[in-house]
C-alpha cells in the first residue's frame, strides 16, 4: 500500500493517479494489442467509497473490460491502496454519432476484399479466418448492424488464437 493514499479518496486527481498505476501495471501484463484496444481510450472519472469508476467508449470495449479485465484491475486497485475496491465501467457520454470507419456484418460472408484486409492484418491463414468469421459473427449478433474494423479484427483474432489454443 501506499503511505500517501488516504482511507477516502473523492478526487478526479486521485483517480487519475490511481488509473495511471494500474496501467502501468496492464502494460506490462498484456499484448501490445491487447493493451491498445481495450485500454487506451479509458477515461478514469472517480475514486470514492471505494468505488474505482472508468468510462469507456462503447458498449463492446464496456463488456469486454468487465468480462475479460474487471477481477484483475479490481485486485491491482485494491493492491496499490490496501483496501477492497471495486471497479464500475460506465460508457462515455458522445458528444455526436459518427459512423467512423465501419463494417457491416453481411460483408463478411461475401467479400474477397476481407479476406485480403484480414490476411494483411491477422496475417493468418485464409482455412483459420474462413473458420473464424462465422463464430464472430455470431457472437456479435444483436449489437447493431455496423461494427468497426478494430472490432472485427480483434475479434476474429481473438477465435483464431482460442482455436490455436485449443487445438
Amino acid at each position: 500500500m501506499d503511505p500517501n493514499w488516504k482511507a477516502s479518496h473523492t478526487s478526479t486527481d486521485d483517480a487519475i493517479a490511481v488509473w495511471s498505476r494500474i496501467l502501468t501495471q496492464l502494460k506490462e501484463e498484456l499484448s501490445f494489442t491487447s493493451y491498445e484496444t481495450w485500454f487506451k481510450d479509458v477515461v478514469p472519472i472517480s475514486l470514492a467509497d471505494d468505488v474505482f469508476k472508468i468510462a469507456v467508449a462503447d458498449a463492446f470495449t464496456k463488456g469486454g473490460i468487465e468480462r475479460r479485465f474487471m477481477v484483475r484491475i479490481a485486485t491491482l486497485l485494491s493492491e496499490h491502496l490496501g483496501r477492497s475496491i471495486q471497479l464500475t465501467v460506465v460508457l462515455r457520454k458522445r458528444k455526436k454519432d459518427t459512423p467512423g470507419d465501419t463494417i457491416s456484418v453481411d460483408l463478411l460472408k461475401n467479400s474477397a476484399q476481407i479476406y485480403s484486409f484480414l490476411r494483411q492484418r491477422l496475417n493468418h491463414e485464409k482455412a483459420a479466418i474462413d473458420r473464424a468469421i462465422p463464430i464472430w459473427a455470431e457472437r456479435v449478433k444483436g449489437r447493431g448492424r455496423q461494427l468497426t474494423q478494430i472490432d472485427m479484427l480483434i475479434g476474429i483474432e481473438e477465435i483464431i488464437l482460442e482455436e490455436r489454443d485449443l487445438g
